[in-house]
């Protein structure tokens, strides 16, 4: 069913910004006024849902995207978080050569992408998915970890993981 267009608890639901096998996010904005995005899983993602509200609500860092809500869209599970702006890292640099500003733009992507992996390793925290199509860049070259926290997972000592 499409969902741009209706109003969940106060979001109205713009229009749709991607999907992956799990969730469709949507560009919405808050009653307030303020953009965001809401994370709509498939109705038998409850758990996973929970799951990643739970890793991403306390994120506080300005390169990590964060969950502020938990909410139910239609009886399906769903995320109001962080609207990024941008464009992925891999549709903004691969098509042309790096080259004056696109090369600063890029580094201070990068630096963003490290500073993002650096925090969520200080909480205990690694990321399964790290790739270009996971990362937004803006125009400037600031980054957003878009997808952080649903391939967030605890970490475990590399002995643990010999065992």
């Amino acid at each position: 069913m499409p969902l741009a267009g209706q109003t969940v608890q106060g979001i109205h639901l713009v229009r749709p910004l991607g999907s992956g096998s799990h969730s469709v996010v949507y560009a919405a904005v808050s009653g307030s006024g303020q953009p965001c995005t809401v994370k709509v899983f498939r109705p038998d993602m409850h758990a996973h849902a929970q799951r990643e509200f739970r890793v991403a609500h306390p994120f506080s860092h300005p390169h990590v995207v964060r969950a502020y809500q938990a909410l139910l869209v239609g009886g399906a599970p769903a995320l109001l978080m962080d609207y990024a702006r941008g464009r992925t890292l891999f549709d903004r640099f691969a098509p042309q050569p790096l080259a004056g500003d696109q090369a600063a733009a890029f580094l201070q992507a990068v630096c963003g992408v490290l500073g993002a992996l650096e925090y969520m390793h200080g909480l205990g925290l690694v990321h399964r998915d790290v790739k270009p199509e996971n990362i937004l860049v803006e125009a400037g070259g600031t980054a957003a970890w878009w997808t952080m926290t649903s391939q967030a997972q605890p970490a475990r000592s590399l002995e643990a993981r010999c065992r």
